[in-house]
C-alpha cells in the first residue's frame, strides 16, 4: 500500500511591477488557491533532481545507504518540492490568463514548501498553490533609482 503524504501550501508571492493591477485584483486574493495536484514520487526523479543539483548525498540514490540512516527507503531533497511543481504543479501561462496578469511585469517574489515527513518514492504527493501576497512595486530600469 503506497502512503499519501500532504505537501502542504506551496505559497506563491507575486509581486507585480511598474503598473496598478487593475482587474486583476479583483481576481486574486490573498489565500486564494489557485491550484491542486498529485504527484507519484519515482526513484528515477528523486535521482535526476540529486544529479541535477550536484548532491553527492548517497540517501538520495542509494536504499541500502538510506535504511542504515533510518529512512524508509531513498528520500527526495530538500528542493525536490520545486522541481515538483515543474513536472506537475500550475502551468505558468494558463496561470497568468487566469488571472489577467501581464508576464512581463511579474516577478517571482518567493517560494515555501512545508514537509510533513520525508518524501520516499511511491509516495503520492498532494500540493496545493496558495497565494500569500501580492506587492505593487514601481517600476526601475536597471542602474537607475526608483522614483
Amino acid at each position: 500500500m503506497k502512503r499519501k503524504v500532504w505537501l502542504s501550501n506551496e505559497v506563491l508571492t507575486f509581486k507585480i511591477r511598474g503598473e496598478r493591477i487593475g482587474v486583476a485584483s479583483k481576481n486574486i486574493k490573498i489565500g486564494q488557491i489557485i491550484g491542486s495536484f498529485e504527484f507519484r514520487v519515482e526513484a528515477g526523479k528523486i535521482r535526476e533532481l540529486a544529479l541535477a543539483i550536484g548532491d553527492p548525498n548517497p540517501v538520495y540514490y542509494n536504499s541500502n545507504t538510506a535504511r542504515e540512516k533510518g529512512y524508509r527507503d531513498i528520500i527526495a531533497s530538500p528542493t525536490f518540492g520545486f522541481a515538483m511543481n515543474f513536472w506537475g504543479g500550475a502551468d505558468f501561462d494558463l496561470l497568468v490568463r487566469a488571472l489577467e496578469l501581464n508576464p512581463l511585469r511579474i516577478l517571482h517574489g518567493e517560494q515555501e514548501f512545508q514537509y510533513l515527513g520525508e518524501i520516499n518514492p511511491g509516495d503520492l504527493v498532494q500540493c496545493c498553490t496558495t497565494v500569500s501576497s501580492i506587492e505593487e512595486k514601481k517600476s526601475c530600469q536597471a542602474g537607475y533609482p526608483c522614483n
